[in-house]
């Protein structure tokens, strides 16, 4: 990268742009002319206008705003009074004329095709009003208009007809020029734009032909499977344009360079990172696919340059680890993910895919293996979908019309008559899948298609066995959505016991699947066991708490199940011992690349204890990104001696306090109050209030208090959260007549699932890095006990 221009974030502030000259409403409105940008004289300085001075200045108002974007491009001139009083031009990069006069006037012309109210129109203004924040100056890359009077003025001022491919090459670096450059490359299909060593990748919505090939992919490579080393960037230089294949190509060169050069085995500048952040919907599950898929072609091309018998295989269909490591995807997507509001194929949990790679030279770079660490699944969307979204796809995939066969559909009781008719269940015969009224995917995706896919890849990592104990629990959780409850006439008058409504056969489907007995089944719903003194009471459950009992086992089962599916697969793709070349220590014979794929900002109508643990995760990340980006680049300056200009940059360390300091911080108020006998969303909020209400990024106004709401000033914007159901999804809970039901199971992968909801299943069993990695904790977190936060 140019660490050297990044000091362009400063930019906005030319000469005639002096801090001295404050924003002040005009006592009069200047007139506004109607002229055309043809007829602009040579000298003018090509800039961006905020509308906001147009509307303060009462040159404009709020209706005639044509555009939701703030800025309009334009030019700009100065006048100024000479000797005998008479105005005359001067150029925009001058603050005074060359007899000393002060400039007194400025005009504004618009030269904007986006902006139709405002394409043309010249406005006079009073030069007080560039304050560098509104008029901005503006790169010349896109000024290339007829200029009559100088052809070597004109010469200078034209240049590419496109905007750089990193955006550190701009000269000008301000928020107009990035969106605008960004929008300019992105109507012409280029969605991959370089800042520095970053990345920015805009989700196109579509397929882009000739993107992803083996040609393209080519690019990147060196003689040896790496990219070369230096830091070409821009393809007006001759480089290679931007791609997500030259992240992956510098984190593969990378690791191979600091190998190359160690003698021990790994060090700690061996292993990389790539992290992908962005919104929801910004493309981030795709681009970690890309970024998998390519360095598990890079492994394939070292393999192929010690071997000559080794064949190229650019699709990944052999049968060898790259294979099994890509198949892992289409799991975790059927599991992981649901379509949202925003976005049709939203992961629904974070994920940390650490990839293997020999490090002795006789294997170097060669794909051992990987591993996958998952965090915070959203398990209320089992039992709560909002309107316009949908359940976890795999739902919908087994009840897909072209999908599951119809002998399985029957073997699953997925047809008509619990699977003693022909007639397929479909998604609006379940609640878990029709309580949106969603049904399909607005992407043009098949659910059928995506069934056929998973079917594929769990043939590489799961038995026979382990899929149908798979697909029954997936089966158990669609008919236990449907089940319902009715006042036990059993019970003494007064008594709010309940009892399962089982005339349908429903119930018997659920426990026939789970392979537990009906009563065992009915007795884990309907009723709670208190031990005293020795002495186990059974209290009947009311209608009410009988439904959350329901709720608390189907996410408690679906999160084990979801658990045990990435166990499944890490085991199947895990580094194996005897894969690795003998002679050194394992822990130095192994370098990671590691892809962190994690939930976008999110910001909905209604923000709950799922949001605020996403917008935390993204808060820590933005933290990373300012220490990476800022503060290690400004150090490197003073080491090497650089003269340059501090870079002030916004701080969110002050956002990360609110959350999770360890007294006051939200997550330890809410911890805190769990542990206590009587808590309540209403307490929790109370608190919260009273400890948090002095932060500069808290506030919470008296209606919102009395609504048990506050808000959280992130990084990316206010977040307004609504605390009804922080206290209960904090605590997560079980209750023990559920893991005890799953624990009687008949079948081995129920029993299992019991195991792992009483934190005896060992999750990342076998793999060398996982071991390693199954202590770590982010150190300055309060959260360390087991709850969700601490996840």
């Amino acid at each position: 990268s140019q660490p050297k221009n990044l000091t362009t974030t400063n930019f906005g502030r030319g000469k005639n742009n002096d801090d001295s000259f404050p924003v002040k409403k005009s006592s009069s409105p200047s007139p506004c002319i109607d002229v055309k940008p043809t007829a602009i004289p040579h000298g003018e300085t090509p800039v961006w206008i905020n509308i906001s001075l147009l509307i303060d200045e009462q040159l404009c108002n709020k209706s005639s705003i044509d555009k939701e974007w703030g800025w309009l491009r334009g030019h700009l001139q100065i006048h100024s009074s000479n000797s005998n009083g008479n105005d005359k031009f001067s150029g925009g990069s001058n603050s005074s004329d060359n007899n000393g006069a002060t400039p007194s006037t400025m005009t504004v012309t618009i030269n904007d095709p986006s902006s139709p109210t405002h394409n043309g129109r010249a406005y006079t203004l009073s030069t007080k009003c560039n304050d560098g924040n509104r008029i901005l100056m503006a790169n010349s890359w896109w000024t290339n208009r007829p200029i009559d009077s100088n052809k070597e003025l004109t010469n200078m001022l034209e240049s590419s007809n496109e905007p750089p491919g990193d955006l550190v090459d701009l000269t000008h670096l301000h928020e107009p020029a990035i969106v605008h450059a960004l929008q300019f490359r992105y109507e012409r299909d280029e969605i991959y734009t370089n800042t520095g060593s970053i990345l920015l990748a805009l989700n196109p919505f579509k397929q882009l032909d000739g993107l992803y090939t083996q040609g393209m992919m080519e690019l990147y490579w060196g003689e040896t499977g790496e990219k070369s080393v230096g830091n070409e960037r821009d393809d007006a230089e001759g480089g290679k344009p931007p791609h997500v294949y030259d992240v992956a190509a510098r984190a593969f060169g990378s690791m191979m360079r600091a190998l190359e050069e160690s003698r021990d085995g790994v060090s700690g500048s061996c292993n990389q990172s790539i992290l992908v952040s962005g919104e929801s919907g910004a493309g981030k599950t795709v681009t970690t696919k890309i970024i998998m898929r390519y360095l598990a072609i890079l492994s394939q091309r070292m393999v192929m340059a010690r071997s000559s018998t080794a064949e190229f295989d650019f699709n990944c269909e052999g049968s060898g680890v790259e294979r099994q490591v890509l198949q892992s995807n289409p799991v975790l997507e059927s599991f992981g993910n649901a379509r949202t509001i925003r976005n049709d194929n939203s992961s629904r949990f974070g994920k940390f895919i650490e990839m293997s790679f020999e490090a002795k030279r006789t294997g170097r770079g060669t794909l051992l293996g990987a591993s996958i660490y998952f965090y915070l699944l959203e398990k209320v969307r089992l039992v709560s979908v909002n309107p316009g979204e949908r359940n976890y796809h795999i739902f919908y995939e087994v009840l897909s019309p072209s999908g599951m066969e119809l002998e399985d559909r029957k073997r699953y009781m997925l047809t008509s008559s619990f699977g003693r008719g022909s007639t397929p269940s479909s998604v609006r015969d379940f609640r878990m899948t029709s309580m949106s009224g969603t049904f399909d995917r607005r992407d043009g995706v098949d659910d059928s298609d995506t069934y056929r896919e998973l079917r594929m890849a769990m043939d590489i990592c799961f038995s026979f066995d382990e899929q149908d104990g798979i697909f029954s629990v997936v089966s158990a959780l669609l008919h236990a959505s449907n089940l319902r409850f009715v006042s036990d006439e059993r019970q003494s008058s007064g008594s709010e016991g309940c009892a399962i409504y089982n005339l349908d056969g429903t119930s018997g489907a659920v426990a026939s699947l789970l392979g537990v007995t009906l009563e065992a089944l009915e007795t884990s719903l309907t009723a709670s066991a208190i031990e005293a003194r020795g002495e186990r009471l059974i209290k009947k459950l009311s209608i009410a708490k009988a439904e959350k009992a329901l709720e608390a086992l189907t996410k408690a089962t679906y999160g084990a199940l979801f658990t045990y599916i990435v166990m499944r697969i890490n085991k199947s793709i895990e580094v194996r011992r005897d894969s690795i070349s003998r002679g050194i220590d394992e822990v130095k014979s192994i370098a990671t690349i590691g892809v962190l794929d994690i939930f976008g900002f999110e910001s909905f109508e209604k923000n709950s204890f799922e949001q605020l643990c996403i917008n935390y995760c993204n808060e820590a990340l933005q933290q990373q990104f300012n220490r990476f980006v800022f503060k290690s680049e400004q150090a490197e300056y003073e080491r090497e001696g650089i003269t340059w200009s501090q870079i002030d940059f916004p701080d969110n360390q002050e956002a990360l306090d609110l959350i999770e300091d360890r007294r006051e911080g939200v997550f330890s108020i809410l911890d805190e109050q769990c542990r206590l006998p009587r808590c309540t969303d209403k307490t929790f909020s109370s608190a919260v209030y009273d400890k948090c209400e002095n932060n500069m990024n808290f506030a919470a106004s008296r209606m919102q208090k009395s609504e048990g709401r506050f808000v959280i000033i992130h990084y990316a914007g206010e977040v307004e959260y609504d605390t009804n159901g922080f206290v209960l999804k904090n605590k997560d809970e079980l209750p023990k007549g559920a893991s005890e039901l799953l624990a009687s199971s008949k079948k081995s992968l129920v029993a299992e699932l019991s195991k792992i909801l009483c934190g005896n299943a060992v999750l990342q069993a076998g793999t060398l890095i996982g071991e390693a990695r199954a202590q770590m904790k982010r150190s300055s977190s309060s959260i360390t006990h087991s709850t969700v936060c601490s996840q």
